[in-house]
């Protein structure tokens, strides 16, 4: 799971992604028939380059994926993720705040990662793993977005990899 956030959007052309968790897939959707689901609709994800998995499911499959895909947020989301993440709209720490999330299967293709790792290039095959995420989101944010008060800097977004997460950003 992921925290996306447009905190330096506007400066760095940047959409920063915080990771919150990482299990297999496995401990996550336990129930055999669900995970199933899930990888149907993650392999449809793959096949028509639609980063968002809860449109390839049914309606009653997509409760049961929510329903256990908030049960682990709830459970094992740091607080202090979701603080930092507001503290820059207000000066107290425990201001209310909802959060939208969905799941999303991609492979990120653009290269980007050099700053990470200076000593080892990467190369020019530098790809990201095929991942699927649960991906959080401030629900002000995404409001932000859609009214269009929120757009990427007119130079261009830092690299490949943040156009790829505003992409999803703007189609979440």
């Amino acid at each position: 799971a992921c925290l996306l956030s447009t905190e330096h959007l506007e400066s760095l052309g940047r959409v920063e992604k915080r990771t919150l968790f990482v299990k297999q897939i496995s401990e996550v959707f336990k129930n055999e028939y669900i995970l199933a689901r899930v990888l149907e609709a993650a392999q449809k994800s793959v096949e028509t380059k639609d980063p968002m998995l809860m449109v390839h499911l049914s309606p009653e499959d997509k409760w049961h994926v929510l329903n256990t895909c908030t049960n682990h947020i709830s459970s094992l989301f740091a607080p202090h993720h979701v603080f930092f993440n507001e503290a820059r709209r207000a000066k107290s720490y425990y201001k209310s705040a909802w959060y939208c999330f969905t799941l999303t299967c991609h492979q990120n293709y653009s290269a980007g990662r050099w700053f990470i790792t200076p000593f080892r290039p990467v190369g020019d095959g530098d790809c990201g793993s095929l991942r699927i995420r649960m991906v959080l989101a401030s629900e002000q944010e995404l409001r932000d977005i859609t009214a269009g008060v929120v757009s990427p800097p007119e130079p261009g977004m830092f690299n490949g990899r943040h156009d790829n997460r505003w992409q999803v950003f703007q189609r979440f």
